[in-house]
């Protein structure tokens, strides 16, 4: 959400939702064109170690460059780490359309590391280490990633992306996004970041985005500020045949250092809507597991929620914060285990309806499932590997 509408908003979420809510390297650039063969041609090389290039790096733009092919799906699991070390080390990157950037570890010393700018198309990117993205805690300016109004068909697919405010953010884009199969950790904020993705007021395009396999890990590194690990704001997938996707997705919050945000969050604000949320897994955020917070159409399935930790834990709600329309939501077949320790002094808090939105299919839910526990995080869907 923008500075204005997060700080207005703030105060209006009480009780169990509190908020919704570093280098010496050497600069060599791998980002292709789909025209170049499969080894590419670097864009610059330098020998020997110096501070990140802090400024964009971009390819000559080419005329009606061609859209990149679809990533392949079975491109293996997530990836840790470990397995981008050695990369050709780069500055900031502004991408154009038509571009793969590929097999980089993009930095940066003064903002966020990679700017999609407005109207943008058909970029994907892929195989890369993204961060640190400067290292001010103060700034909220220093995404991993940053989509802009009205860019559309962007892949962000099996990167590691670290120290950074939020990772992923999309401002008034389009569909389709995809963010698929990435491993963040580290999440700074502050307060209005914080997220692993945050999509405000995407809407349109010709097929809906999507966010599956990712990981978030609140347990590996030594930061985790987090708001919402997801968060979509405004946010609508193209049809009801066609919803947005937030599925096979493993969250791990870490309730030693984040004060606020929950997992996955929904709904808020105006024109949000036709979202499928299936089979994820959430363990230890701070506040909601998985919550719809307003709009219309959407359906969360098959998901697990374990939160067992010192602070407010609520598994998954449905209630409508956004002061907009709340209906025609369905909760189906998932599963939760909650206890609230900071405001029911470790009483079960499983799920909530309060009854703010209007028809709401509820069948088939183990709301205080006592086989739940936090070995669910560690289980790999067989979709992501």
């Amino acid at each position: 959400m923008s500075q204005f509408e997060a700080l207005s908003r703030q105060g209006k979420i009480t009780g169990i939702l509190i908020a919704f809510s570093i280098l010496g390297c050497s600069a060599a650039f791998e980002l292709r064109n789909p025209s170049q063969d499969s080894a590419g041609t670097p864009l610059s090389a330098s020998e020997g170690k110096h501070p990140p290039v802090d400024g964009p790096s971009v390819l000559p733009e080419e005329p009606n460059p061609p859209p990149p092919s679809s990533p392949n799906p079975s491109v293996g699991g997530v990836p840790r780490p470990e397995d981008f070390k050695g990369l050709p080390w780069s500055g900031p990157i502004v991408a154009q359309s038509g571009q793969i950037i590929e097999n980089l570890h993009i930095t940066s010393v003064n903002g966020r590391c990679l700017t999609v700018p407005a109207g943008v198309t058909n970029v994907i990117i892929r195989n890369n280490e993204i961060g640190p993205c400067d290292s001010d805690d103060t700034d909220v300016d220093t995404d991993g990633i940053r989509i802009l109004e009205d860019a559309h068909h962007i892949t962000i697919q099996r990167n590691v992306i670290h120290d950074v405010s939020s990772a992923v953010t999309a401002y008034k884009s389009q569909n389709p996004i995809v963010v698929d199969r990435n491993f963040v950790y580290n999440i700074r904020g502050p307060f209005y970041r914080g997220q692993m993705i945050q999509m405000e007021e995407v809407s349109g395009g010709n097929t809906s985005s999507k966010i599956t396999c990712n990981i978030a890990d609140g347990n590996y590194g030594n930061l985790w500020r987090p708001e919402d690990i997801i968060n979509l704001y405004g946010t609508s997938g193209v049809s009801e045949g066609d919803r947005i996707e937030i599925a096979f997705n493993r969250l791990r919050g870490s309730s030693t250092i984040s004060q606020n945000g929950s997992g996955i969050l929904v709904g808020d604000g105006a024109g949000g809507g036709r979202i499928w949320i299936h089979d994820n897994v959430v363990v230890n955020v701070v506040n909601v597991g998985i919550s719809i917070a307003g709009g219309r159409s959407i359906i969360l399935e098959r998901n697990q929620i374990y939160l067992n930790h010192s602070k407010s834990a609520l598994g998954m709600s449905v209630r409508n914060y956004s002061g907009n329309v709340c209906e025609n939501h369905q909760v189906l077949s998932n599963r939760t285990f909650a206890l609230d320790f900071m405001y029911q002094g470790g009483l079960p808090m499983h799920y909530e309806n309060l009854g703010a939105c209007s028809n709401v299919e509820e069948q088939g839910n183990q709301f205080g499932d006592p086989t739940l526990g936090p070995e669910i995080f560690d289980k790999v869907p067989s979709e992501c590997q």
